[in-house]
């Protein structure tokens, strides 16, 4: 069974990473990966928390306890996508992905309007574009 610094290794060339590039993901010097990676020096419970949230594998994984990694190679591919966006574009994103999941798609022919009523109650009602423009149009006026 592969230990920490051999995982460390095999995870650093999969994803076609540099010891400085790892190094500066967790604020230390190349030399100190390159001790990870020969057995030179232990992570420290913070070091290997940080690695596992990065690599996407579990803490169990890096320390040779477990052979599962976690998630799918597509899974781990938007997660690595994720991390080098900017904070607003992170942002959009997950805005985008929870109104999918709420159903709340925008498309062509149809959207959700919110709708307060006098008493205060918020709904979402489902309207074509040209619908919405109307309404709109008509509070525009008073």
């Amino acid at each position: 069974m592969a230990g920490f610094g051999e995982r460390l290794l095999s995870l650093r060339q999969s994803k076609q990473l540099t010891q400085a590039e790892v190094a500066k993901y967790l604020d230390v010097t190349p030399k100190t990966i390159s001790f990870y990676e020969n057995g030179e020096r232990e992570a420290s419970f913070d070091t290997l928390i940080k690695l596992s949230e990065f690599f996407n594998v579990s803490v169990d994984y890096l320390l040779g306890c477990s052979e599962a990694h976690g998630l799918m190679s597509d899974e781990a591919q938007l997660i690595d996508i994720y991390r080098f966006l900017s904070d607003k574009r992170k942002s959009l994103l997950l805005s985008t992905a929870i109104n999918q999941k709420r159903g709340m798609i925008l498309d062509q022919e149809e959207l959700y309007t919110k709708v307060v009523a006098d008493n205060g109650e918020i709904k979402f009602i489902k309207m074509t574009r040209e619908k919405a423009k109307e309404i709109k149009a008509l509070y525009d006026n008073d």
